[in-house]
C-alpha cells in the first residue's frame, strides 16, 4: 500500500520496549477507518488507550483493528540504554526512511539520519515488523 498517496497515522507505546506503529491508509479509506475506530472507543471517550481497556475488551479491539484495510509497520527499540527521546527519534527516522523509500512521490523529501546506526539495527537499534 505504500507505493501511492497515503495518510500516515503514528502511535507509540512505552510499556517495556519502546514501540512505534506507523499505519498507512489510502485517502479514500480514511473516513471509513475513522468511523470504525470511533465505534471501538469506550463509551464517553474519544480515544482508545489499551492500558485502560479491560482484559475482555482488549482482544476485541485488536481483532477489529486487524480487519481494517490498512498497512502497518512496527518499529521496536529494546535497549534500556536509550532515553525515550532517543528511542522515539530512532523509530520516527526509520519510519520516515521507509515511507520515502516506498512512496515514489516522496523521494524529494530529505530525511535526517540519526547519529550512529542509520538503519536502526543492532543493540541500540530497532527491529522492524510488518503486518
Amino acid at each position: 500500500m505504500w507505493g501511492r498517496a497515503v495518510h500516515v497515522f503514528v502511535d507509540e507505546s512505552k510499556r517495556d520496549d519502546y514501540i512505534l506503529c506507523a499505519v498507512t491508509v489510502v485517502p479514500s479509506g480514511v473516513d471509513e477507518m475513522r468511523k470504525r475506530m470511533r465505534e471501538l472507543c469506550p463509551k464517553g471517550s474519544s480515544r482508545i488507550h489499551m492500558k485502560s481497556v479491560d482484559r475482555k475488551t482488549a482482544p476485541k479491539i485488536v481483532t477489529e483493528v486487524a480487519k481494517l484495510n490498512a498497512d502497518s509497520r512496527l518499529y521496536v527499540v529494546k535497549s534500556r540504554k536509550l532515553s525515550e527521546r532517543e528511542a522515539r527519534d530512532l523509530t520516527l527516522t526509520a519510519a520516515a526512511h521507509d515511507l520515502v523509500e516506498l512512496s515514489p512521490e516522496l523521494h524529494q523529501i530529505s530525511v535526517p539520519t540519526p547519529t550512529g546506526d542509520s538503519r536502526c539495527r543492532g543493540s541500540r537499534g530497532c527491529a522492524r515488523r510488518r503486518r
